[in-house]
């Protein structure tokens, strides 16, 4: 049911420490890595998260800095292939498809970000804009967020209280899309920059999350015959991110509800 976790919440480790915990399968993430079936799971896993539990030492310590764009693009080839022959051949079991599926949720994230930007006739933007604009993908649609239930600068102070960790988390995919053009800007978050001559919106649409794709379509069937249209791409994007985050965040609610009660949930909520 909706993103396929389940979550126990203050539950009290000592008398001033309570936690929430959620339990879900393997299988359900990388699902959700690859298709954005949800983006419960991928959104939270565009930010920077601690492994509590992270690889052995010979396989890859993170999910960005180990995979070059071919190991990406080899990927994202299999698992469309499995897609369209409704197969699901993509090993779950894996250390390595794991983070390559997680590695191809921050290409994704970067994509999705730039095209947003470019659609709304941002072409030249900071570090700090795009890291923004990325944390921000998951709360599209998001019913705490619509209903003030979340801080309102919340993107912001994500983006400035892990800034460092949100630059090494995608300073591997990065190079490959945007050009900085303010070296002598005194801040990095703060430097401008700009895609890269040969990214554009037609080269976005390329690789994008299959959900994210389906909900576009579902909003303008010609979509992607329409991609020189930027309003156009940026109001089927838009509702694509709200469509998918919209129906999750609220299961979730309802699932909340449920397991933890109406006064609990709203004091998780508020």
């Amino acid at each position: 049911l909706g993103p396929g976790i389940l979550y126990n919440p203050f539950v009290a480790l000592k008398p001033d420490l309570m936690i929430k915990y959620g339990v879900i399968t393997t299988s359900v993430v990388m699902h959700d890595l690859c298709y954005w079936q949800s983006l419960y799971i991928a959104g939270r896993l565009h930010k920077p998260v601690l492994l509590l539990n992270p690889p052995p030492p010979s396989a890859p310590s993170a999910p960005s800095p180990q995979f070059d764009m071919t190991d990406i693009d080899s990927f994202y080839d299999h698992i469309t292939h499995a897609s369209s022959c409704s197969a699901d051949d993509v090993d779950t079991t894996t250390t390595t498809n794991l983070e390559l599926a997680m590695a191809l949720n921050l290409d994704y994230a970067v994509r999705v970000s730039l095209l947003l930007l470019l659609s709304r006739g941002q072409h030249d933007f900071t570090l700090e804009q795009l890291f923004i604009q990325i944390v921000s993908l998951s709360y599209c649609g998001d019913n705490r967020h619509r209903f003030y239930g979340e801080d309102v600068n919340k993107f912001e102070k994500i983006v400035h209280g892990s800034y460092d960790a949100l630059l090494q988390l995608y300073e591997t995919l990065l190079p490959y899309y945007i050009e900085c053009v303010d070296t002598e800007s005194q801040s990095e978050c703060q430097c401008r920059c700009r895609v890269k001559n040969e990214i554009d919106i037609r080269f976005l649409c390329q690789r994008l999350p299959e959900n994210l794709v389906h909900e576009m379509i579902r909003y303008d069937a010609d979509i992607l015959q329409q991609l020189d249209d930027s309003a156009r791409v940026h109001a089927c994007v838009q509702y694509a991110l709200c469509a998918i985050v919209s129906s999750s965040s609220w299961t979730q609610t309802v699932k909340g509800v449920v397991s933890a009660g109406v006064l609990n949930s709203l004091w998780y909520v508020w």
